[in-house]
């Protein structure tokens, strides 16, 4: 930004002068060129906690869609026990969501990854408490006229 030589300050007018766009193509979520070409280069992170929670999330994925296969069949056969089970449904695809939130963090970084990262877990989030508003408020108002 400049330097401080003989009690006198003198500022740097253009410190990017001479370097490229992009110093750094190997660089961990700054200054990487955007491409969907990059989808190529994903590695998968081999620490013990990314592959214990993929298995964790893998597995409550499985059982969140057995579930709700299991209402969908129960709401084809008419066999439900009260009204709509669409906030059911919403509500486990919503927790789905929130597993699959996990896997951006689950590759070494990239500009798609860091990207996936700050925009999956907001929506993941979002999106679920959402519905919890929405049911909460449903069942707050149930009783009244």
């Amino acid at each position: 930004m400049g330097s401080y030589a003989n009690g006198i300050l003198e500022a740097d007018l253009d410190p990017l002068a001479g370097y490229p766009k992009y110093p750094c193509i190997q660089c961990r979520c700054l200054n990487v060129g955007w491409s969907f070409g990059l989808l190529t280069e994903l590695k998968f992170r081999t620490e013990p906690w990314v592959i214990v929670c993929s298995t964790m999330a893998f597995t409550g994925c499985m059982v969140a869609m057995a579930v709700a296969i299991f209402i969908w069949v129960r709401v084809c056969r008419a066999r439900t026990s009260e009204g709509s089970q669409a906030f059911s449904l919403l509500l486990i695809a919503s927790c789905v969501l929130l597993y699959g939130a996990l896997l951006p963090y689950s590759f070494e970084a990239s500009s798609i990854v860091c990207f996936m990262r700050r925009f999956s877990t907001g929506l993941a989030y979002s999106f679920i408490f959402s519905i919890l508003l929405a049911r909460s408020l449903m069942l707050a108002t149930a009783d009244s006229e």
